[in-house]
């Protein structure tokens, strides 16, 4: 208020607080706050900077997902809590105002309110997203906050490297920045998904739906059913969790960001996989190692215990070609990165980004081909060449499935240090490898097996214990279906694990990108992903004859130029609202 005062203008807060009353059973007088704020960038008015003299001319919007829809979802929690059964722990209600003015209706509670000490755990419901998709866990300031979601989420969503991004780069701030001074244990449910409407005009009814309101009310049902009943309910978090426990200035805009010390995934929208970083970077280590030594063994292991094809290469040519296409791997990233971030500078970020805010699925796809392109180029010059700097033959997708692994285990295992959150956009892929080998060894076991069973002539004694005849070679449909099975493991169940998340994410870090005026970022950032995916499918394209694959990168080459001629043809957009720009 005195900022605002400074700056010539007053604002009355009213905040509206209420509690649905529990036991009190075992509680220690200990609560669970829920909050959401019910002021839009339309009603922030007055700059909360004392610096600037006139209103900010870009907080606009009727703000329905930011935050009405968080609004009506705690109406409804607490309708159903308050018909019963009483849990053990007061639930408290915070509808707070001033959160678009500078965060002032949480500093009010903060300072003022009687119900300031009570809550052990608070739930923040905020929106730079449409509301018509899951909310998603984007942050916490403690490993209990983290966990209590994955253990009582109903529907968890949600990836720890989103904690990174807030905490790397300035996103911007909500009531929780406020709460968490306080000792709570923090959650920041977030609707992410479509964020060019975050405070624009177009921030209305059409952004809420049905199925994104029931999401999120039933995750904080859950939660809130889950965490007034825990027997472990937590101590306030101390200062040596988190820095800014009992600060009580107001420069929450250079605090640092939240760290829950844990890394965690949504898996299927039902599963959370939560793990305390420690043990994450030592897991993430080990399968980096582990991995690519456990799939050499079992390579060598098909082909010294199974017939391969007459004419094929040696074991040795084999092992030297993953090498090879270990390197190939590192330049087609490199080249697909490379490829993107010029096409981005090209047609992208030369214009203004709001061109693309309601065109993301143009621009993605211009950006993603960017770097398919060079991973195909790259891989058809590879074919039937003496090798990548000499070494392999630059045949056959078992050396293809182990230059992969060797590129994803170098990245994870360089990620697991400093960045662990981003290792489960890897993790996966580097585990199912050696698992779809392991399956190719088994499917392949099983039909020598009932080759041998079905054949007379293997039906004799050996000359001695030690020796045993050979396996048959496959016929051509076992051959298929012994790759089917191992792509299905290696290929299939990753990309069915991970990809949404590693796509949802690319959607949320772009917006972000764009509003710091580094759109440029967004063409490294697909060119790297959609390169990375090709390295996965490599295995299935080297079976591709060489007419095949050219037909292949010439389909790509014109998707390439279609979508070229499109993004060099979109109009400028001017209805947006730049947010962190204020001449737009």
């Amino acid at each position: 208020k005195e900022s605002l005062r400074a700056a010539g203008g007053q604002v009355t807060l009213a905040n509206v607080v209420f509690r649905v009353k529990g036991t009190g059973a075992g509680t220690d007088g200990s609560a669970i706050m829920v909050s959401a704020h019910y002021d839009s960038a339309d009603d922030a008015r007055y700059p909360f900077d004392p610096d600037q003299a006139t209103t900010l001319p870009t907080n606009h919007g009727p703000g329905v997902s930011d935050d009405l829809a968080g609004v009506a979802v705690l109406l409804e929690v607490a309708k159903k809590l308050a018909a019963g059964p009483r849990l053990s722990r007061d639930v408290i209600f915070a509808f707070v105002s001033g959160e678009e003015a500078g965060l002032m209706g949480s500093l009010v509670f903060r300072q003022f309110h009687e119900w300031r000490n009570r809550p052990g755990v608070v739930i923040n419901l905020e929106g730079k997203g449409k509301a018509n998709s899951k909310e998603w866990l984007v942050r916490a300031n403690s490993a209990y906050g983290a966990g209590a979601y994955a253990r009582f989420a109903s529907r968890p969503a949600g990836f720890s490297f989103s904690e990174w991004i807030f905490r790397a780069l300035p996103v911007g701030v909500t009531d929780l920045d406020i709460y968490r001074r306080l000792g709570y244990h923090c959650m920041d449910l977030v609707w992410v998904h479509d964020s060019y409407v975050y405070h624009t005009p177009d921030d209305d009814i059409n952004s809420a739906s049905p199925a994104g309101l029931d999401h999120e009310g039933s995750n904080l049902l859950s939660i809130i059913r889950g965490v007034a009943q825990d027997s472990e309910f937590p101590q306030p978090v101390a200062p040596s969790d988190d820095p800014v426990v009992g600060l009580w200035n107001n420069e929450f805009y250079s605090d640092p960001g939240m760290n829950s010390k844990s890394v965690y995934v949504a898996l299927f929208d039902k599963y959370m996989w939560f793990l305390p970083v420690q043990g994450a970077r030592a897991l993430f280590v080990v399968c980096a190692v582990v991995a690519p030594l456990a799939s050499v063994a079992l390579v060598v292991y098909i082909w010294l215990a199974f017939p391969q094809p007459s004419g094929g290469p040696a074991l040795s040519s084999v092992l030297g070609g993953g090498a090879a296409d270990a390197l190939a791997g590192l330049a087609s990233v490199l080249l697909g990165a490379l490829a993107a971030v010029t096409m981005d500078a090209a047609l992208v970020d030369r214009r203004d980004p709001r061109t693309w805010y309601d065109n993301q699925g143009l621009r993605f796809a211009l950006l993603g081909v960017s770097g398919v392109c060079p991973a195909l180029a790259l891989e058809l010059w590879r074919r039937g060449r003496p090798g990548f700097f000499g070494i392999g033959d630059g045949s056959g997708d078992h050396p293809s499935a182990l230059g992969a692994l060797a590129v994803y285990s170098l990245l994870l295992a360089s990620a697991a240090p400093s960045l662990p959150d981003l290792g489960f956009a890897l993790f996966w892929f580097v585990v199912c490898a050696p698992l779809g080998l392991a399956a190719e060894v088994a499917v392949r076991s099983a039909f020598a097996a009932a080759a041998r069973q079905s054949d007379g002539s293997f039906k004799r004694v050996p000359s001695s214990p030690s020796s045993k005849p050979d396996p048959p070679p496959l016929t051509s449909g076992a051959s298929l279906t012994v790759l089917a099975v191992r792509d299905l493991v290696a290929v299939g169940l990753p990309t069915l694990l991970q990809v949404p998340q590693v796509f949802n994410l690319v959607s949320v870090l772009s917006y972000i990108l764009d509003s710091m005026d580094m759109g440029i970022g967004n063409g490294a950032l697909c060119g790297i992903v959609s390169s990375l995916a090709v390295l996965v499918f490599l295995p299935v394209l080297r079976r591709l004859s060489l007419r095949l694959l050219r037909i292949n990168l010439v389909l790509t080459t014109m998707a390439w130029l279609f979508f070229v001629i499109k993004c060099a043809m979109a109009p400028t957009n001017v209805k947006w609202y730049c947010y962190f720009d204020s001449t737009c």
